[in-house]
């Protein structure tokens, strides 16, 4: 599966712990809906626990970076059996 947003409205990529082996930045730690009014550092203390249309998702990966990304729609396709992953 791959997920694909169309009419990015933002995106932030942070730093990596350099300290950590690359294989950690393909794991995929959480998936968070975050507050995009919220300037809080802390991710956990900026998600959003009740329906509503506002919000990023910010991925935190094992090796400390985090991506987080507003779009207007985004749509999760299959990948093709054997397809190699992009």
């Amino acid at each position: 599966m791959q997920l694909y947003f169309k009419d990015l409205l933002f995106l932030n990529i942070g730093q990596r712990d350099d300290e950590m082996p690359m294989k950690e930045d393909w794991c995929v730690s959480d998936v968070l809906q975050v507050d995009p009014k919220s300037t809080n550092a802390e991710p956990y203390l900026r998600q959003v626990l009740t329906m509503t249309d506002s919000f990023r998702l910010l991925f935190l990966f094992q090796s400390a970076r985090a991506i987080e990304i507003e779009s207007k729609t985004a749509e999760l396709q299959a990948i093709p059996s054997g397809s190699p992953i992009p």
